[in-house]
């Protein structure tokens, strides 16, 4: 039987760092973007806490994140306009840093749900 190998620290990890981004863009003035990371934060708790994980909800979770950042999507353009100023404040630095480490946890999630364990 073939299990995958999903630690769940990850998946709090990712609850954390949406809540830190809902944050971030609340202070930014997103609240529409602010909305939708905290639902993917409430989904990422859902997860957490689910007495049967189900592989296909973390993969769901990340392709809807992903979708946020695809360039149809108006959060695509905040991250490359931050970066492209030549002074950045502070909350565009953490903002920019949360985003960063979202896409590398997305990227290990997935990388880690590929892999098989016999």
């Amino acid at each position: 039987m073939l299990m995958q190998k999903v630690e769940k620290w990850r998946i709090k990890k990712l609850e954390a760092t949406l809540k830190d981004i809902t944050s971030l863009l609340l202070q930014y003035q997103q609240a529409e973007w602010a909305n939708v990371f905290l639902h993917y934060a409430e989904e990422a708790q859902e997860i957490y806490f689910s007495q049967n994980f189900q592989l296909w909800q973390l993969k769901n979770l990340i392709r809807n994140i992903r979708f946020c950042f695809k360039n149809s999507q108006s959060l695509y353009r905040l991250p490359q306009e931050i970066i492209q100023q030549e002074q950045q404040s502070q909350l565009e630095s953490d903002l920019i840093e949360e985003f960063h480490q979202l896409f590398h946890l997305l990227a290990e999630l997935e990388e880690i749900s590929q892999e098989r364990i016999h």
